[in-house]
């Protein structure tokens, strides 16, 4: 498998101020392409629907986003979205997900029931 993959498969999981995992990376020794995919699959997972959550309205992701600037994302990749916002607003637009059936609360089987 091609290393570059392998590499931005682990890195979204460092956060940008190093007090993470897996590998307890910070700043600029998380490689630039972990740094953007982080951005860009928190963005998409926060607007997307999940079996166990609806999507956030874009606004409360844009916030979040912010939020996490220097704790978990890089700075500058937040800024480059936030410029870019228009075009990413357009493509999300274009691939959003089709409206989905209501989210169910999930309750662990009682004994004794199939």
């Amino acid at each position: 498998m091609n290393p570059t993959i392998l590499l931005i498969g682990r890195q979204p999981g460092e956060p940008h101020n190093g007090q993470g995992y897996p590998l307890g990376l910070m700043g600029e020794k998380i490689p630039m392409a972990g740094r953007i995919v982080a951005v860009a699959d928190e963005l998409y997972s926060l607007l997307s629907v999940r079996p166990y959550k609806q999507a956030w309205n874009f606004k409360g992701a844009l916030e979040h986003l912010q939020q996490e600037r220097g704790r978990h994302f890089d700075p500058g990749c937040i800024d480059v979205l936030l410029w870019h916002i228009d075009t990413i607003l357009d493509i999300q637009k274009k691939f959003a997900d089709e409206p989905a059936a209501p989210v169910f609360d999930v309750h662990p089987l009682r004994r004794g029931v199939a």
